[in-house]
């Protein structure tokens, strides 16, 4: 009798790099229809959120994007817009696409407006569920 242990001799493991997961995410979702800027915007939250250990918005999180996006509950060719703009106030319309890449658009000048008036405040809508900024 062979005593049980912690893996079978079916299940196989490979360790990914934080880098080779960021290239591994932005693949697929391009591969699903995401536009290279929300590639690049999923592909970092998702290694954000997996470096800071927070697993349940990340890899794991990701292939719900992935079935949004290959359902249509998600544009990801969607490009966010500034609705609202005041002093010290941003506005954004995702258009129905990830609040990540409507951030995104807008963190420079999110940041700008908080140095000029040493706050900022940011509002998104219609975004998919957001999982990590």
């Amino acid at each position: 009798m062979v005593p049980p242990s912690s893996t079978s001799a079916t299940e196989s493991f490979h360790r990914l790099t934080l880098e080779q997961l960021e290239t591994l995410c932005e693949a697929a979702v391009l591969r699903d229809g995401g536009s290279e800027a929300t590639a690049r915007a999923l592909a970092r939250a998702t290694v954000a959120a997996e470096a800071r250990r927070n697993t349940a918005v990340g890899a794991a999180h990701l292939l719900d994007y992935l079935d949004a996006l290959r359902h249509g509950r998600l544009d990801g060719a969607a490009e966010p817009r500034i609705t609202v703009a005041r002093a010290a106030t941003l506005t954004v319309d995702a258009a129905n696409g990830t609040a990540q890449r409507a951030f995104d658009s807008v963190a420079e000048d999110l940041v700008r407006r908080a140095r000029d008036c040493g706050v900022a405040v940011l509002s998104i809508h219609r975004s998919f569920p957001a999982g990590e900024p």
